[in-house]
């Protein structure tokens, strides 16, 4: 059996999204079936099966958290490359117009921002050209589904918010929790789902636009034009000795 990689979007992207989404579906249960229970707090015991259990509920859910967040959260790339402005659209423009011959395709069709980004992409991760790739890949997934996981979080608050008698327990201690206490959480955890999704925009963004910067340093200076691939090196070094092999008989 091949050893078993995590990754930094395992644990960015679905564990702790997918721990948002459990805390939102623990109060969902509370409100609906165990509404006069207090909940504990700190007093959870549960060894490392149960620990290991709620890691992996919690990662599946990060997996949901991030299916429904794509439902919400369109690619980003036809967006970014349809109203981008300036300077960036000239980049775009070359490096779209590089595409579209690369493929045949005519002057006047279009190309989905989507096939740009993820031409581009291959390119420069086959030029080494990968940068902050990884960084802006696994930021964007934990910003869109922590967005997502604050929101069900706060919708669940206010069910939480529409049964009586809510408590938490501390210790040995049993806390009431007001309606009021209820909503102003809803409040701020909508709050900190408002502020994830302006982060995942600014990395969705980053994300996006480093391919296209990097296709575009290789169209100029040491472009593609002046750099080949290895594969490219050995067809052409392939060629230059069947060149020589065929001169040497006229030579002798």
């Amino acid at each position: 059996m091949e050893k078993i990689a995590i990754t930094l979007y395992d644990i960015f992207g679905y564990l702790i999204p997918g721990l948002a989404g459990l805390a939102a579906l623990t109060v969902v249960f509370w409100a609906l079936f165990f509404p006069e229970a207090a909940i504990p707090i700190l007093a959870w015991h549960l060894g490392t099966a149960g620990y290991t259990a709620i890691a992996v509920v919690a990662y599946c859910l990060g997996h949901v958290l991030q299916a429904f967040s794509a439902l919400l959260f369109p690619n980003p790339a036809d967006a970014i490359v349809r109203n981008s402005t300036g300077e960036i659209r000239n980049v775009l423009k070359r490096v779209t117009d590089q595409i579209k011959r690369d493929l045949r395709i005519g002057e006047q069709e279009e190309v989905a921002g989507r096939t740009v980004v993820k031409i581009s992409d291959e390119a420069a991760i086959q030029f080494g050209k990968q940068g902050e790739r990884d960084v802006y890949v696994y930021r964007e997934g934990f910003y869109r589904g922590m967005s997502v996981g604050f929101g069900v979080l706060s919708i669940s608050m206010v069910a939480r918010l529409l049964r009586p008698e809510a408590a938490i327990e501390l210790g040995h201690q049993t806390y009431p929790l007001s309606r009021a206490e209820l909503f102003v959480s809803a409040i701020l955890l909508a709050s900190f789902s408002y502020l994830m999704n302006d982060r995942y925009k600014k990395f969705a963004e980053l994300r996006v636009m480093r391919p296209i910067l990097a296709y575009y340093t290789l169209l100029t200076g040491s472009g593609l034009c002046k750099r080949k691939s290895p594969g490219q090196e050995d067809d052409r070094n392939g060629a230059e000795d069947k060149s020589a092999e065929e001169e040497t008989p006229d030579k002798l």
